[in-house]
């Protein structure tokens, strides 16, 4: 077996949460505000990654799926996997990590609308990073959230 496909990844829970909804995964990474969402075959991979299973795995149950594209599968998933990585939603397992693995139950697919095989697709948001960002103890007015304090106002709360 090629050593990419033996790979694993974790779910980078300190700095993401996310939410599974019928059709789509949506994800907010907390330190930088945007938030992600991708349908779909993104959201089937996220379900095999977030429950341990390997590249390998991934890939074999998506070409189980979807038979008539499975030429294309391997190499969209290496690089919807890397995207993941590159915006640190998940992180690499170590070797000495792989004996700790506790693999869940397998994930049952999602039954999706989807009929063939797409490309995934990882869409990412900004526009709400200064409210994702907010600290809402220390940084909002007498209003509340998510009505933010004065700059100056701010720094003299944060002291």
């Amino acid at each position: 077996m090629d050593p990419i496909l033996s790979r694993r990844y974790r779910v980078n829970r300190s700095k993401i949460i996310f939410e599974a909804f019928e059709d789509e995964t949506v994800l907010i990474n907390l330190d930088s505000g945007s938030y992600y969402s991708f349908p779909g075959s993104g959201a089937l991979i996220w379900d095999l990654i977030s429950s341990g299973r390997s590249i390998g795995e991934v890939v074999a149950q998506l070409q189980q799926r979807f038979p008539d594209a499975t030429d294309e599968i391997e190499i969209c998933v290496l690089d919807f996997i890397g995207k993941l990585v590159e915006e640190r939603l998940v992180l690499e397992q170590d070797a000495g990590d792989l004996e700790a693995i506790a693999l869940g139950e397998q994930p049952p697919l999602r039954k999706g609308t989807e009929s063939k095989f797409e490309k995934p697709c990882l869409q990412k948001y900004s526009d709400m990073q200064d409210l994702l960002l907010l600290d809402p103890i220390h940084e909002v007015d007498e209003m509340g959230w998510p009505n933010a304090l004065p700059a100056e106002r701010n720094a003299e709360a944060l002291e």
